[in-house]
């Protein structure tokens, strides 16, 4: 249910859904490599004759941190202050009671929601919103940030306006920056550049669509580092988008199918046709596993198997057969007892979920997959018109993977080899850092995970430095080959800014409220000696030290408070009450007294779920990083004061982790497959580029993998008269059947059900073997390549990895020393066309 569905979003009177109109917009965007400060500064009056009070909601995204809020009223300008709720809430009515303007923030959810009351008739106020969010790598490598669409009024007379600038630094030299949502101008020198909305734009249509702009690095895939200093330390972000190959993709695939009563009908056969697409799809060597969850849950398997033409036939059966008839969708628990099963070493897990996503304990969920996201990447499908599209999509997000949606008669093949290919990046596992010349004070996020190809990896937090010539390295492992990524931290470079310590003490804000952070097990327990309100305390002193809103802290504004300036609050050792409070309850409170006060309210949300319903797209998930043993005294101990301090901390993290012990995963009922063995063998050995060709893409046009020349226009197929009742089948139909023929190996083999497909005659095709010792069913194999390329070039995405498996198949088998597989494939290429003219 979408709890959002009767919200109005906007600027709108109090206990009314009348909009009120901006009569200005200003946004100011600096962008340091993967991070942005948004200025976003909105001007707005009461032009009736009473005074009115005024809500202003819009939505968050999981990424957002604010960090700054001001207010000019009548050419006034003040600055809010962060402190902890219950002294908010103190400090405002303490000045209701005593006629003061006061200003204040409160907590809504997953969107904020700021107001003003009792603003006083002919009386303008601007209110200056400062925040950060993240940026991410888009497929074509190019840096994307996304500002989200705004929702606003339009002055009856259309004459408000909204001004975008933009200025870029980043640390390696920048090639382009374009929008495909908008007009604009930029100036770029070097790895700096500026940018504004071109005078064609109309101005008070601007932010009728989402603000997009992408930046293109001349070398994306080289590690960057940014420093800060502060108070003698130094806080630092390094970004990575690697790009590397590897030999062979070591990966355990888990799919996890809802079979919950509402599944029933046409969203089951779409999850039927998606796994059997994927498990086609799968590389040889991987291991595999199904698990179908409702209000019961079972594996198919009692353990990852390898995946083999034996696991993927009982695979194939099951998708084939299963019903929705588990009941009720409850995923928590075979969630959690897919997190407690250990990764085989040297592997990544890659979990796709297929679901309608009306699924019970959305919250639950969420914060398991955000503690335990290290561990796996989450890619996420959702079923049929009436799908929970939040839940669906916030779980990819926060499992660091991307959201694919099915309805009916969309081509689900399209969409399972899009998640496919992007699940099936080599990946490094066993990371380590290195440093030489400085001391990592606090590296976080705390918790290990995977490297992938072409994904963004982010690396931050606060440093002493003990030389001036200092390094970082990065270890590795790709199957049992070590890499190492050196990056220079150069401090004769140092940022003036403030945005880098402010990104890091956000990420700690993070893992601390959704207890990842290095005082929580892997369950979100906190670990021994600690407690809430340990937690809560160093909460509230980062968002007090960072001048950052969280889930425990807000900003407050007094008029009379002298000159503006920032002002940390005091820092006190309390207890927040966790108790939820009623939606909206008491959220604008009318005053005490008569007086015309003028009230401001900002709200951030208590957790991070994705609100895809207001304005932005799901994005990848902000880079998950390692962690170290922190020395966090030197980092958030108040410099004037001794008092509250960190408490020390022991090098070895594990000795006050709680062990979990790991279920164990249910026995398979007796209707379920037998299992002819329950220890998976190891991984045969096997040569270079078995799983993926080692050709690089070029940016604009992707190469054909399988084929060296560009293939022709498709051939008009003869099929043969005998087979003419196989000529029926649509071409989708066509390609569907003859990818389900080839076996897990990646070969096809020779048999009258293939021969029909493809239309041609079984003696014709024996009789032009190579050679009369040639092996049948590699020259059968070679003849589907060229079919396929030949005359499904416009499914290339959909064939395109059961082609590689196929050549990877054929260069294992085809001896290399008598024949060449580029001249063998000329051949299958000539026979399909001389059979074609007949």
């Amino acid at each position: 249910m979408n709890k959002f569905k009767n919200l109005t979003f906007g600027l709108i009177k109090k206990n009314s859904t009348e909009k009120i109109p901006f009569k200005n917009i200003e946004i100011h965007i600096d962008i340091h490599d993967l991070i942005a400060e948004v200025i976003l500064t909105q001007t707005f009056e009461n032009n009736e004759e009473n005074p009115i009070e005024i809500s202003y909601t819009f939505p968050k995204n999981p990424e957002l941190g604010i960090c700054g809020l001001e207010v000019n009223l009548e050419g006034k300008k003040l600055y809010g202050k962060v402190y902890d709720k219950e002294k908010t809430e103190e400090k405002y009515n303490d000045g209701i009671a005593q006629g003061k303007l006061v200003f204040k923030t409160s907590e809504v959810e997953d969107f904020f929601e700021m107001g003003i009351g009792n603003l006083s008739p002919g009386k303008k106020c601007e209110i200056v919103l400062h925040y950060l969010t993240e940026l991410k790598f888009d497929e074509d490598s190019g840096i994307k940030f996304s500002l989200q669409k705004i929702p606003i009024i339009q002055q009856k007379d259309d004459q408000n306006s909204t001004i975008i600038t933009v200025n870029v630094e980043m640390d390696s030299e920048i090639e382009k920056i374009i929008s495909p949502s908008h007009k604009i101008k930029t100036t770029i020198r070097n790895n700096k550049a500026k940018m504004e909305l071109s005078e064609e734009e109309n101005k008070s249509k601007i932010l009728d669509k989402k603000f997009v702009l992408k930046i293109y690095l001349f070398e994306p895939h080289k590690p960057r580092v940014i420093i800060e200093e502060k108070d003698e330390k130094f806080a630092f972000l390094a970004s990575l988008y690697p790009k590397f190959q590897s030999n062979q993709i070591r990966q355990e695939m888990l799919f996890i199918v809802d079979r919950s009563g509402s599944m029933n009908g046409e969203p089951i056969k779409s999850v039927s046709q998606a796994l059997i697409s994927f498990l086609h799809a799968l590389p040889p060597n991987c291991f595999f596993n199904i698990l179908g969850f409702g209000s019961q849950f079972h594996f198919l398997f009692p353990q990852f198997m390898m995946y083999d033409q034996d696991s993927l036939e009982k695979a194939i059966e099951y998708a084939k057969n299963m019903r929705a008839n588990f009941g009720g969708t409850e995923l928590l628990h075979p969630l959690t007892q897919v997190f407690n099963q250990e990764i085989k070493e040297g592997y990544s897990r890659q979990i796709f979920l297929l679901t309608d996503g009306n699924i019970s304990q959305n919250q639950e969920v969420f914060d398991l997959i955000k503690r335990r996201s290290n561990e796996t990447r989450i890619f996420t499908f959702g079923i049929g018109r009436n799908v929970s599209k939040e839940l669906v999509s916030g779980i990819a997000k926060f499992g660091g993977g991307s959201s694919e949606f099915i309805i009916k008669n969309e081509d689900i093949q399209l969409k399972v080899m899009r998640q496919l290919n992007k699940a099936l990046k080599p990946a490094l596992t066993n990371i380590e850092f290195q440093w030489e010349g400085i001391e990592p004070l606090m590296i976080f996020p705390f918790k290990k995970f995977p490297i992938y190809s072409e994904s963004k990896f982010i690396l931050c937090g606060f440093l002493r430095k003990l030389s001036q010539n200092a390094k970082l390295f990065i270890h590795g492992k790709n199957l049992d080959e070590k890499q190492i990524w050196e990056i220079d931290l150069d401090f004769s470079k140092i940022e003036q800014s403030k945005i880098i310590q402010t990104f890091a003490a956000k990420k700690l804000i993070f893992d601390l409220e959704n207890k990842t952070s290095q005082f929580h097990s892997k369950d979100g327990e906190i670990c021994q000696e600690k407690d809430q309100n340990f937690i809560n305390n160093k909460i509230v002193k980062l968002s007090k030290k960072f001048n950052l809103v969280s889930s425990l802290t807000s900003f407050f504004i007094e008029s009379d408070s002298g000159e503006a300036k920032q002002d940390l609050g005091e820092m006190q050792s309390i207890h927040i009450s966790q108790k939820k409070k009623r939606f909206f309850s008491n959220l604008f409170k009318k005053p005490n007294t008569k007086s015309s006060m003028d009230v401001l309210m900002i709200s951030p949300p208590t957790n991070f779920r994705h609100v895809s319903h207001i304005g932005y797209d799901p994005e990848e998930y902000h880079g998950r990083i390692t962690g170290f043993e922190t020395k966090m005294d030197q980092i958030y101990s108040d410099s004037d004061s001794d008092s509250d301090e960190w408490d020390d901390l022991d090098q070895k993290k594990e000795d006050s982790i709680i062990q979990i012990n790991q279920p164990e995963i249910p026995s398979l009922q007796q209707n379920q497959f037998d299992f002819v063995s329950t220890k998976p063998p190891l991984p045969p050995k096997i040569k270079p580029n078995e799983i993926f060709m080692n050709k690089p893409k070029p940016p604009k046009q992707k190469p054909n993998e399988i084929f060296m020349n560009k293939p022709k226009p498709p051939i008009p197929i003869k099929t043969n008269q005998k087979f003419q009742k196989k000529s029926i089948l649509t071409k989708q139909e066509k390609l569907n059947e003859i990818i389900n023929l080839q076996k897990a190996n990646g070969c096809w083999e020779f048999s009258n059900e293939l021969i029909q497909l493809l239309g041609f005659d079984s003696k014709k095709i024996k009789e032009n073997l190579p050679d009369e010792k040639f092996d049948l069913n590699i020259w059968i194999s070679f003849i589907v390549l060229n079919f396929l390329n030949l005359n499904f070039q416009d499914k290339e995405v959909v064939w395109r990895l059961i082609g590689i498996k196929s050549r990877n198949f054929i260069e294992q088998n085809l001896d290399l020393g008598k024949y060449s597989f580029e001249k063998i494939l000329e051949l299958g290429k000539k026979f399909i066309i001389e059979s074609t003219k007949k």
